[in-house]
């Protein structure tokens, strides 16, 4: 099934209903039906945390939507 915009819930989207432990979110997201999801964290999590979500999705068959990348684009433009 191709992932839409419509369900990639972004992670701490269902904290209320999985708890706070970002592992037991994607294990509910994937009992909800959800095919992908989106982290504009990602880049902020412990690299131990990023390794941990990506074997967890992987093992869950969970694609990876939207996140979000910051460049410093001055630096790259004057290179």
């Amino acid at each position: 099934m191709a992932a839409s915009i419509w369900n990639m819930p972004p992670l701490g989207m269902f904290k209320y209903l999985a708890g706070n432990d970002l592992i037991d979110q994607l294990k509910f997201m994937k009992d909800e039906g959800f095919v992908a999801l989106e982290d504009n964290n990602m880049m902020g999590r412990e690299v131990e945390t990023q390794d941990s979500i990506a074997a967890e999705m992987q093992r869950l068959g969970i694609e990876t939507g939207v996140f979000v990348a910051y460049a410093a684009w001055t630096r790259l433009w004057n290179a």
